[in-house]
């Protein structure tokens, strides 16, 4: 076995589920004595591969693209590298030895955005047929194949969890009391509402017909907003540390996740091996993550506003064991 030099590209990788990918990736090399690889990254990842540079560089929007199909070939070569492993969705044009790219991103398949539109574009016609994909699940891969050609190789990888629970304070198992009521508080990871998949507006119809329930309230993950009409019971928390979107976690009474398009949607399984309940609108991605694991405890499904409030509504923590390690353990050999 040759030693080789392994570039990372994950120029795009500010925040949110990119990140995540990344600091996940790092940790599974955290001890890899033989290799070395060269980062490339806007936020130094959490864990670092033992024998490894961080190139802190950041791309957005079309440079992205051009980054990953152009110019990455630039440190590539400059750094006299064996492989390039791209978190980008995209990889180098050029037929390089060896070229990994992880697909974490399932708008790419569908969005009528331009951005995906370009992507699209880049994977049909722009040699990258030959690369090695990683897909997440078996439910991302047979979207992509009903958009692109058939890939010559690729592997299906669940990605694990980062889930670091030393910074997290668990205060209370019961919440707060609230005028003879058990005080509920449900997270809800949403970082951009601009982004139209994660559905905010469900969030405002659900949280408007729980309005009168005085012990129900709705924590947003994004910025404060005017919005004309907002429910009270909605309130905005910013976006979070990792450590503190845990500890919110953990404290709250579960994760309310109303998204009609998602890859994995790793908080669902944040707040299961938080021992947290996970509300889940029913949509297509949840094919997927059964195709994993047949049997999710603590996984809650409803299918419109009306049962979405039933179930928070009538929800009772139990003392039920919802983690595994199963969910937490990922597949990284690539």
């Amino acid at each position: 076995m040759n030693k080789k030099n392994v570039l990372i590209n994950a120029s795009a990788a500010k925040c949110g589920g990119a990140l995540t990918i990344l600091n996940l990736f790092c940790r599974s090399k955290s001890s890899d004595e033989f290799n070395f690889y060269f980062i490339i990254s806007p936020v130094k990842p959490s864990f670092l591969p033992k024998h490894s540079k961080w190139i802190k560089l950041s791309t957005s929007g079309v440079y992205t693209t051009i980054f990953s199909l152009l110019v990455v070939n630039f440190y590539y070569f400059i750094y006299k590298c064996d492989k390039v492993i791209s978190f980008s969705n995209l990889n180098s044009v050029l037929p390089l030895k060896e070229r990994v790219t992880y697909f974490h991103n399932i708008l790419i398949c569908d969005s009528p955005a331009i951005k995906y539109k370009l992507i699209r574009f880049v994977h049909k016609y722009l040699n990258q047929k030959t690369c090695m994909y990683i897909f997440q699940t078996d439910f991302v891969y047979q979207r992509f194949l009903a958009v692109f050609l058939k890939v010559d190789f690729f592997k299906i990888a669940w990605p694990g969890l980062e889930l670091d629970l030393s910074g997290v304070s668990k205060i209370s198992d019961d919440g707060a009391q609230v005028k003879g009521h058990m005080k509920k508080y449900y997270v809800v990871p949403i970082v951009n509402l601009d982004n139209l998949h994660k559905n905010f507006k469900m969030i405002v119809s659900i949280a408007s017909q729980l309005v009168e329930s005085k012990h129900i309230e709705f924590r947003v993950t994004a910025k404060s907003i005017v919005f004309p009409g907002l429910p009270h019971n909605i309130k905005f928390i910013g976006p979070l540390t990792r450590e503190d979107f845990l500890n919110e976690v953990a404290n709250s009474s579960g994760v309310l996740n109303v998204s009609t398009n998602e890859t994995l949607c790793l908080p669902i399984f944040e707040s299961i091996c938080l021992n947290k309940p996970a509300f889940v609108l029913n949509a297509d991605f949840l094919s997927g993550l059964y195709s994993h694991f047949p049997e999710i405890n603590g996984l809650y499904v409803f299918n419109d506003v009306t049962s979405a409030c039933c179930l928070l509504e009538s929800f009772n923590m139990d003392s039920n064991i919802y983690s595994k390690q199963i969910y937490i353990d990922g597949y990284w050999d690539i």
